[in-house]
């Protein structure tokens, strides 16, 4: 088992619906083990995403959800925009330059950093496009390395090489979210409303 957490979510979830099984690498009646997977990783993700829309302060994600911050080395910031790594799901949280520690912020509109409208805003980052971008006083960095610390993606395959790293603070709402999903989708619209109201 390369994925014990990950089974855990498995056969919580199995018997939630009803669909019990011994292993997580066994597939059910109704769902296969790469169908329980999706919904597991789609819970994650709500969950992940929900707690970024209400958490305003962005610190406390870096308690909350300290597991799921990544870090991804910015070999040389680029005027043209430097990729972001592949786990990334739209959550940043911070930038720094390494030659003086300068702490970006994150601006969510390319426009406004670009024709530098709001004079706020002097060290400042965004992601467009898949790309990140840096502008210091104004000025899109075009040299010099730094960090980019991120919420990452947790999604994970059942037996796969890695497991999921949430914590398991969070693991009973990941199987609720994963079950209503399921009880939505199914077609069972009592079940799923039912539930939706005792949440």
């Amino acid at each position: 088992m390369a994925t014990p957490n990950f089974d855990t979510l498995h056969l919580r979830f199995s018997y939630r619906i009803n669909d019990p099984v011994a292993t997580g690498g066994t597939p059910g009646v109704q769902l296969s083990v790469a169908q329980r997977s999706d919904y597991l990783n789609r819970a994650i993700l709500l969950l992940t995403q929900g707690r970024w829309n209400e958490v305003r302060d962005k610190n406390i994600l870096r308690v909350d959800l300290a597991s799921l911050i990544k870090t991804q080395t910015i070999n040389t910031f680029s005027n043209l925009g430097t990729s972001v790594a592949s786990d990334y799901i739209d959550m940043p949280l911070s930038l720094t330059k390494d030659s003086d520690s300068t702490i970006f912020t994150y601006h969510p509109i390319k426009e406004e950093l670009d024709s530098n409208v709001n004079s706020n805003l002097s060290n400042a980052f965004t992601v467009f496009a898949g790309k990140l971008y840096a502008y210091k006083s104004g000025v899109i960095l075009n040299a010099e390395t730094g960090k980019f610390y991120y919420i990452g993606s947790d999604a994970c395959t059942e037996g796969g090489a890695t497991d999921i790293s949430i914590s398991a603070k969070f693991w009973d709402t990941i199987v609720d979210i994963a079950s209503y999903l399921f009880t939505r989708e199914v077609g069972d619209l009592e079940s799923a409303q039912t539930f939706k109201e005792t949440k």
